[in-house]
């Protein structure tokens, strides 16, 4: 019997749509909106930090590349 129940909860899907949960589908797109910026803030922290910058500082490549993959992100869901 428990091994049954395995084999049927390993055939079920990762990640569930919203409306699963009897949620609107954009709440999808909230939900990954707000892991991104999680991930990107988690990322920026890991980056090394001194107390002083040097001359010649450039921000990391992760800052940098945010811009660009908001408006990919944003142009994917609205089309």
């Amino acid at each position: 019997m428990c091994i049954d129940n395995t084999a049927h909860i390993d055939k079920l899907p990762l990640v569930n749509k919203p409306d699963v949960f009897g949620l609107h589908p954009n709440a999808e797109i909230g939900y990954y909106t707000m892991a991104a910026r999680n991930i990107w803030n988690s990322l920026i922290e890991l980056q090394p930090q001194t107390g002083k910058w040097p001359s010649n500082f450039k921000p990391p490549i992760c800052s940098r590349d945010i811009p660009h993959f908001t408006l990919v992100i944003t142009r994917s869901f609205t089309g």
